[in-house]
């Protein structure tokens, strides 16, 4: 067997090695650099001494006897370690058990013991297992077998880290600032790197529609909004920092472009904490929080690329590129680009884009190490904006999945791109800082014309244009944040505790320019005649409208985790915030550009405390019971309170009350949780019927009490993770019951009360080696929306005749899909993906009578082939 010295001059490994760096190190500066301005890493720095003794630094391990590829793996989370073998090699043997505290390299000795291989070290954190006969052999040092063989876990400096694991689950989570998530009470899914890579996700909306517990609604094919417990997810995170602004259904034209479509090339797994996000997030909903964590530089060379087609001419390739920078290491880089080309269901609709991320990380001392990157995306396609309508009564229209409501030359043209820079100090032992600055950017050029209008049943008639002849918008947002977190541990009687201490600030600004063409509304005689091609219209457009928005959000945050009892913890901490709002908005005349009205919209929320309170109780080594209270608020200043001419609303403040038990079984590799809980959402503005409606100074409203009352309570329980060798499962059953006390009914008719999700997938051994079969099912029971249509007036011309009601009801659904993957060798993998595999026709989201109603995918293919090197 062919041995090759890394470190030899002459060695064909170690000249690909090089040259790859050179590669990498070439592409990441054009791409950085070029991208997000000058950053200055310094000269190449020696290897720090104290990284590389903490490979040799003991390690709890409680690692049992199972199959070897399996404990390789528990190893790897356990350690970080990169591991090469042969799989072969490895195939049909069994481990030794590994329980207590000693050096990684001995911990391996011993797990491999009895099964004819041994360990070779290699360079600071990485090993090889080989057979007898060439661990015999001489070999210089740091040499490595090159037989067919896999290559896991490559070391990043992400604890949590799911890309190479093949797992459904992980032990960490960013939410709790690197804490375990049996550490943190409350629930807490992960959707890993090997769940996204087996069904093909491509975007956080794809993902999200496979997360257990979340509620997906569409409002275009570019913006969805997302629920949890029956409130809107407004919290966006990445890497645990400041909440990017997100788009909500109450927002007008404040964020959504930063967030939306978020592309997961570029991410390694994304974290759905459901529930108040009380110490770490700004103002917001109950529901909870979402967060993304970035793909970080390993320590070995990688190279990793996909291409696939699908229906529909779905089309799209990736390649990720990442390694050392420098022969020792203490540079590291990662470069990742995307180009997807696509159609949709939807007639007319497509989409064209393009994307870049580099990161890179320097170790700067021996404790300290700078990160700094970007991304960028320009995406340009055409699309629907509003959906589909119903009959006035709300019966549907049974229309084609294919229809399209729009016009061949609407466009979507956007550009993103996100710079940040972070310096992780190691304080002493036990202690870190972490400081972390970022921008994000969008501009959006939407250009539409978009359709509506409740359809009359007899006629078919109501359906118009929605905004005359169309308009365009151009939109822009910037958002600017500013982190830093200290955390570590101090023993004190007798016992060890964390504390967590932190601040954070946001300022977001965002500017809309309407320009319309003149041109009165468009009726369609009958729906069932639209014609996309019959409505290209060339006439120039006239400004109408700007509006620029302004927040700013900052906060400190505080928790400590004190073991008050060997098996107890007790979780204290708190939040306080400060909120800023300002709006400007003019309009102008569409024929002589006069300004016709201005406003202006300003409101604060100053020093809002958000406590939470948890409990950890350690049942055993595997299982732990929990329960938590936890806050948060969001602003209603705009909503004012009698007597005129008013004074804001106070915040409304949701708080959530969750017990459960989260058990980590099977060394980590599978992880389950059962939780209840009961959600208060306060305050909420309702008219005051005392006071008639009435404008105020600053465009707010008059006059509303703070007496609105939400109550949504229900169960969540899921299971993750590696039943048996082979075989991974992730499925998720969902319960809520929520209720509008000031309205006597149900708050949220959207978000069913049963959900169930599952993904699950097999790997063959023995003369099936290199097969891998999976499915899942996404089912929820029926949902309803119910409320009043305009009709059309004939005396005026408009929409503007006496309401109809409406409620109706989306059915209760199971859609299935279907996996399998083919490994030719240890380089090239080949898989299908059938969604929706018998066909069925329902709605993904139902809106209202006139708009806002959204087919789900037909049944769809996706064929992709991916290469690891």
């Amino acid at each position: 067997m062919e041995q090759v010295n890394r470190n030899g001059s002459g060695g064909a490994r170690a000249d690909g090695m090089t040259r790859g760096r050179r590669l990498l190190s070439l592409l990441l500066s054009t791409t950085i650099f070029g991208l997000a301005g000058s950053f200055s890493v310094g000269p190449a720095y020696a290897q720090p001494a104290s990284r590389q003794a903490a490979t040799s630094q003991p390690v709890n391990f409680s690692i049992p006897a199972q199959p070897l590829s399996s404990a390789i793996n528990a190893f790897i989370r356990a350690t970080g370690w990169q591991i090469s073998y042969s799989s072969q090699l490895a195939r049909g043997k069994t481990s030794v058990a590994v329980v207590g505290a000693m050096p990684p390299s001995t911990a391996l000795e011993r797990l491999v013991a009895g099964t004819g291989l041994s360990v070779r070290i290699g360079g600071s954190g990485s090993a090889a297992l080989v057979g007898s006969t060439d661990a015999s052999a001489a070999a210089p040092a740091g040499a490595i077998s090159l037989d067919t063989i896999d290559v896991q876990g490559a070391t990043s400096s992400d604890p949590g880290r799911t890309e190479g694991t093949g797992s459904y689950t992980t032990t960490q989570s960013s939410f709790g600032k690197g804490q375990t998530l049996r550490e943190l009470p409350q629930t807490v899914t992960v959707m890993t790197h090997q769940r996204i890579q087996e069904q093909g996700l491509k975007t956080l909306e794809d993902a999200l529609e496979y997360t257990p517990g979340i509620t997906v609604t569409k409002e275009s094919l570019t913006t969805s909004n997302f629920y949890s417990r029956g409130f809107e997810i407004t919290n966006f995170q990445i890497d645990g920092n400041s909440p990017l602004l997100s788009r909500s259904v109450t927002q007008v034209y404040a964020g959504g472009l930063n967030t939306s479509q978020l592309d997961l090339a570029i991410y390694d797994r994304v974290e759905v904490l459901r529930g108040s996000d009380a110490l770490y997030g700004t103002s917001g909903e109950p529901g909870g929080a979402i967060n993304l964590v970035r793909k970080k530089p390993t320590r070995q060379l990688q190279i990793n690329a996909l291409v696939h087609g699908g229906s529909w001419n779905n089309y799209r390739g990736e390649l990720d590129v990442s390694g050392p920078l420098t022969e020792n290491g203490a540079v590291r880089g990662r470069l990742v680009g995307v180009y997807e080309d696509r159609k949709y269901f939807y007639d007319v609709a497509k989409s064209n884009k393009y994307l870049l991320y580099g990161i890179i990380e320097a170790d700067i001392t021996d404790s300290t190490m700078l990160t700094f990157g970007s991304d960028v995306m320009r995406e340009d396609g055409t699309t629907m904006r509003r959906g589909l309508p119903r009959f006035s009564d709300g019966a549907d229209l049974a229309l084609p999945r294919s229809t399209f409501f729009g016009t061949d030359d609407d466009r979507w043209l956007r550009n993103s791109n996100r710079q940040f820079v972070r310096l992780d100090q190691e304080l002493g032992e036990k202690w870190t800082l972490g400081i972390e600055a970022s921008r994000a950017h969008s501009k959006v050029n939407d250009r539409r014309l978009d359709w509506w209008g409740a359809i009359d049943p007899v006629t078919f008639a109501g359906f118009h244009s929605a905004t005359g002849h169309g308009r365009q918008f151009f939109r822009s947002e910037t958002q600017d944040t500013l982190d830093a977190v200290l955390k570590g541990s101090f023993h004190l009687f007798g016992r060890d505790h964390k504390l967590i201490l932190g601040a954070n600030t946001s300022r977001y600004m965002a500017g809309v320019q309407t320009n319309s063409r003149i041109g009165s509304n468009i009726p369609i005689p009958n729906i069932f005649e639209f014609n996309p091609e019959d409505y290209r219209f060339n006439d120039p457009y006239f400004l109408t409208g700007r509006s620029r928005d302004k927040i700013t959000q900052k906060g400190v945050y505080g928790s400590l985790a004190a073991k008050i009892a060997d098996p107890l913890t007790l979780i204290v901490g708190g939040r306080l915030s400060w909120y800023e709002y300002r709006n400007n908005y003019v309009s102008y005349n569409i024929n002589t550009g006069a300004v016709t009205n201005t406003s202006s919209t300003g409101y604060k929320d100053d020093n809002v405390l958000t406590p939470y309170l948890g409990l950890v109780y350690d049942l055993s080594n595997q299982w732990s019971a929990y329960a938590s209270a936890a806050e948060t608020y969001q602003s209603q200043a705009t909503s004012l309170k009698g007597p005129l001419p008013g004074t804001p609303l106070g915040p409304v403040t949701g708080r959530t009350y969750e017990v459960g038990i989260k058990g980590s079984l099977l060394d980590g590799r599978l992880n389950t949780s059962l939780a209840l809980y009961h959600i208060n959402r306060n305050g909420e503005a309702v008219r005051d019927p005392a006071y008639p409606p009435t404008l105020g100074d600053l465009g707010s409203n008059c006059c509303y009490l703070g007496d609105g009352r939400i109550v949504s309570r229900g169960v969540d329980v899921e299971v993750s993770g590696e039943i048996v060798a082979g075989w991974r499962i992730q499925a998720g059953y969902t319960f809520n019951d929520n209720e509008n006390k000031a309205g006597n009914g149900r708050y949220s008719t959207i978000t069913p009360k049963h959900m169930f999700k599952l993904w699950t997938s097999y790997d063959f051994q023995g003369q099936l080696e290199g097969w891998k079969v999976g499915g899942g099912v996404t089912a929820q029971s029926s949902y309803y929306q119910e409320g009043e249509a305009i009709t059309f007036n004939p005396s005026t011309g408009q929409y503007d005749g006496p309401g109809v009601p409406f409620k109706f009801t989306e059915p209760g659904r199971a859609v299935v899909d279907l996996f399998v993957q083919y490994k030719i060798d240890q380089h090239w993998t080949m898989a299908l993906n059938v969604n929706n595999v018998f066909d069925k026709k329902y709605y993904q989201t139902v809106g209202w009578t006139d708009l806002g109603n959204w087919y789900g995918p037909p049944r769809n293919f996706l064929l992709s082939a991916r290469a690891s090197f």
